[in-house]
């Protein structure tokens, strides 16, 4: 069998697009919606407190990938501002917004912890 049948059987490829997904998990799957294989999205909800603060939206759906928590989110956003961006007074929603002028700095941040 091929390679790239054998990343759709395994779950590593969308076995409708043909696009990775991620790691294997042993059975086809995909992204599609109206398929029986269909990955179910994450209804996690972080900042719950923060319901109508628009500078925390993107960053909230960006860590439901990475953490679990509320405390967690909060933490990592915390640590990148006093740690990368020299910013340790002020509230999480002016954080937010320091984090959005340069939000490829901040993945990279999260993706190397």
């Amino acid at each position: 069998m091929g390679e790239i049948a054998e990343m759709m059987l395994d779950g590593t490829l969308d076995s409708v697009t043909g696009e990775y997904i991620g790691e294997s998990c042993g059975f086809p799957r995909t992204n599609e919606p109206g398929h029986y294989n269909t990955i179910k999205k994450s209804n996690k909800r972080l900042f719950k407190t923060y319901k109508n603060c628009k500078e925390l939206n993107g960053i909230a759906k960006f860590l439901a990938n990475y953490v679990n928590s509320d405390q967690e989110a909060v933490s990592l956003v915390r640590g990148y501002c006093e740690s990368e961006l020299d910013f340790i007074e002020g509230t999480l929603k002016q954080c937010a917004k320091e984090i959005q002028k340069d939000f490829g700095q901040f993945v990279q941040f999260i993706k190397n912890q």
